[in-house]
């Protein structure tokens, strides 16, 4: 039981340290676009909507990154 119990929480340690936040996401989002890195704040705002953050200001970033990246016409999507 004891080694059962010590591989659940080194899993989930191990998940936990590797896995990023919603909030990471968008800081790191936030921070490529305020560097006009308009590739990189698309990926993350794409990962934030994996993650399920569906909210005007994530379909509005995104639609600006596309729009700056040349592709007018995802940018309207």
């Amino acid at each position: 039981m004891r080694k059962a119990f010590n591989f659940l929480f080194i899993l989930l340690t191990m998940s936990w340290c590797f896995g990023q936040s919603k909030k990471e996401f968008k800081r790191q989002g936030l921070s490529a676009l305020s560097k006009g890195d308009f590739v990189t704040t698309k990926e993350n705002y794409l990962k934030l909507l994996e993650k399920g953050e569906k909210t005007w200001e994530t379909y509005t970033i995104l639609g600006d990154c596309e729009f700056h990246l040349g592709n007018s016409e995802d940018a309207i999507a």
